[in-house]
Parts: structure tokens; sequence; C-alpha cells
């Protein structure tokens, strides 16, 4: 399943970066573009400081890095699963334009607050078939109990024609 480190351990984390004078490297390549409910997950640790290098690709339609100070070198190249160009740069940008002009991570923030209340309400009225419902926003997950349980609630969802979005692995 998807097991999130607590905000807590993100704070520590970079106040030890801090102290050590080492770049803080968050990799948002799966929850980077409002997976989450915001538009990047580290906004939801309420950081000292910003990270130093952030990378995402996937949902933002290219391949890339930010960076919060400092410029690396060398410089200007594009790194992504695609091979990066400016055809993927253009629809990078009208990707984030219809994000912010239809306010989708508000939409998705809420979409992923009924999620996590139906996987959280499954787990309560099937606790030896669930467990560990957890998430941010819709990036979401929730174990079967036991391996032999979570196949075979895998097999009837796929049986079903269910999209199975939903990964179970760990069990009680």
């Amino acid at each position: 399943g998807d097991n999130h480190a607590s905000s807590a351990f993100f704070r520590q984390l970079r106040q030890i970066a801090k102290e050590a004078d080492v770049a803080m490297i968050v990799d948002e390549v799966q929850t980077g573009c409002g997976a989450t409910g915001k538009m990047w997950a580290h906004e939801h640790w309420d950081l000292s400081h910003p990270p130093d290098i952030v990378t995402f690709s996937k949902r933002m339609q290219i391949g890339g890095y930010y960076l919060s100070r400092g410029r690396p070198q060398p410089y200007g190249r594009i790194f992504n699963t695609w091979l990066g160009d400016l055809a993927h740069l253009a629809v990078t940008r009208a990707a984030l334009k219809h994000i912010r002009e239809n306010d989708l991570i508000k939409q998705c923030n809420e979409a992923g607050t009924v999620l996590q209340s139906g996987f959280k309400a499954l787990e309560e009225k099937y606790p030896t078939l669930l467990t560990k419902a957890r998430g941010l926003g819709p990036f979401t997950a929730i174990d079967g109990c036991t391996p032999e349980i979570r196949d075979k609630l895998c097999h009837e969802m796929r049986q079903k024609g269910i999209l199975q979005f939903i990964i179970f692995c760990d069990f009680c």
C-alpha cells in the first residue's frame, strides 16, 4: 500500500537538512499536481522552509524540478519519461491553466474527503476484511487484513469491471 511518513517526520528532516547544510529533495512525481488535494504534497507538512529541490513528472505532462534557491550545473536540460520538448512544455502550461481556471485542486480535495470517509466507514463496517485506511486528499490507500482477503477483493473488483487504483498489500 501507500504508506505516508508523518508531517512531523518531514519537519524534523527539514531541520536536519538545514543544520547539516544539505539539500532537502522532495520527489513529487506521484504526489504533485493536486494528487493529494494540494498542488504539492509537501504543502501538507507545514515546513519551516520549503524543500530545496522538488522533482515532478507524470500529471505535469513533463518531468523536471524546481529549486527554492540556486541553479544546478549543467543547466537547461529537461529530464522526463518522454525526454522533454517544447510541445510538452506547452501541454503543461495548458494543463496548469485548466487546473487554475476550474479550481481542480479544490475539487480534488473535496473528492478526497469523500473517498477517505468512505474508506474509513468500510473499515469500521468490515474490520475483519479491511484495515489502515489512510491518505492525503484522493491519494488514498486501504489494506486487506490478509494476503488472501486482498487477493480475493482484487479479483472480485476486476471481475466486476471496477478500475483498480487501490493496491492492497499490507496485512494485519
